[in-house]
């Protein structure tokens, strides 16, 4: 088991249950909710699992940093611009994953996940998703919110950048 399974997902909210079990002819025509998404074990074993909401409650967000993030940042960019700024090609994911994941294993899990989630189209991990294309992007809802936007990148980022950077200062990953 690696270092990093269990308790530092759970501090960003990030722990998947599983809500099913069955095989993968079965799955084809159960209806897989909005934040589930069929893993395909073998041939004849699917489990279903659900990724919990991450959004940050607005409770959590003052004005005041959502003043100056929409003054000093969100209003410098056109929709366009906003727009191409959060999408990321397939490849880009892939590096990415490759610098900042050191267990094959795991980078190999999280890239049958990503290529799953391309083919389904299936928003697991909505407000992001998976183009048809491969592109990991923003749902359109969250770019024309300010409030929601900075509390993506700048709340639940700055948690998931903690969890990434534990990963690697853990001794069993070096």
């Amino acid at each position: 088991m690696c270092s990093h399974q269990g308790g530092l997902f759970s501090k960003c909210g990030l722990n998947a249950r599983l809500v099913g079990v069955s095989s993968s002819s079965d799955v084809d025509g159960r209806h897989v909710y909005r934040r589930q998404i069929p893993l395909y074990v073998e041939d004849s074993l699917t489990l279903i699992i659900e990724i919990p909401e991450t959004v940050t409650p607005m409770a959590r967000v003052r004005q005041s940093d959502i003043d100056k993030f929409s003054k000093c940042k969100y209003q410098a960019l056109t929709a366009d611009e906003l727009n191409g700024v959060v999408r990321v090609p397939e490849k880009g994911v892939f590096d990415f994953l490759s610098r900042t994941v050191p267990c094959v294993g795991c980078r190999k899990s999280i890239e049958r996940l990503y290529c799953q989630l391309k083919k389904s189209g299936q928003p697991a991990l909505e407000p992001i998703y998976v183009t048809t294309s491969g592109e990991l992007s923003l749902h359109p809802s969250f770019l024309s919110d300010p409030r929601q936007f900075y509390a993506l990148f700048y709340l639940q980022g700055n948690c998931l950048n903690e969890m990434v950077e534990s990963i690697h200062k853990s001794k069993r990953n070096r």
